[in-house]
C-alpha cells in the first residue's frame, strides 16, 4: 500500500511540474517498415517510410523536419515521389511538400501551401527540412496560436506510401524539439 501511495505521489508531482503543453520529442513518430504503396503493386521503399517529424516557430520563421528511414538512389524514386507535413491553426490547414522529379537525377523541390518555402534535403540522413517565412502565416500575428493535428505523408509517383499523425499541440514560439529563427 505504501508503495502505491509513493507512486501516486510521484505521478502527482510530475503532473504539477510538467506544463500542460509540454512536448514529446520527436512530436510525431511512426512505425518502421510500413512505407509501401499498395496502389502501385505493393512498392516498398525506405524513402517512403516515415520515422518522425517536428515543427517549431520562432520570431521570423517556422521550421519543419521530416525524417524517413533513408533516401537511397532507389529505382522506385526514379519515377518521382513526394513527402509532406501538415498542421492546422485556427481551423486552417497548412502544409509543406517536397517532390523528387522523375529520372535518375535526384532533383528535389519544396513548397508551402500558403507561399514559398526553403527546402534542405540531407539524403544520407533521410531528412527534409523546410523553412517558412513567418510573414506567410499572418495568423501568427496573434500571440499564443496553437499548431494542431500534425501529420506526415509520403508517396511514390502515384498513390500513397506512408502516413502518420499525432494529436499533440504546439504553441507558437514555445520551446520545441527543433529550432526556428
Amino acid at each position: 500500500m505504501r508503495r502505491i501511495l509513493c507512486v501516486l505521489a510521484a505521478v502527482a508531482a510530475l503532473a504539477v511540474t510538467t506544463p500542460a503543453n509540454a512536448l514529446t520529442c520527436p512530436m510525431l513518430t511512426d512505425d518502421l517498415a510500413d512505407g509501401r504503396s499498395v496502389a502501385v503493386g505493393a512498392i516498398q521503399s525506405d524513402a517512403l517510410d516515415i520515422v518522425s517529424a517536428d515543427l517549431a516557430s520562432g520570431a521570423t520563421t517556422v521550421s519543419v523536419v521530416l525524417r524517413v528511414v533513408a533516401l537511397p538512389d532507389d529505382p522506385i524514386l526514379w519515377l518521382g515521389a513526394r513527402w509532406s507535413v501538415g498542421w492546422r491553426i485556427d481551423g486552417v490547414a497548412y502544409s509543406v511538400t517536397a517532390r523528387r522529379s522523375a529520372g535518375r537525377s535526384a532533383v528535389y523541390t519544396g513548397g508551402f501551401s500558403h507561399g514559398p518555402a526553403a527546402l534542405a534535403v540531407d539524403a544520407p540522413a533521410g531528412t527534409f527540412t523546410w523553412t517558412v517565412d513567418r510573414a506567410d502565416l499572418p495568423v501568427l500575428a496573434t500571440p499564443g496560436k496553437a499548431f494542431i493535428d500534425l501529420y506526415a505523408s509520403t508517396g511514390p509517383f502515384a498513390g500513397n506510401g506512408d502516413a502518420a499523425s499525432v494529436m499533440q499541440t504546439y504553441v507558437d514560439q514555445d520551446p520545441a524539439c527543433i529550432t526556428a529563427a
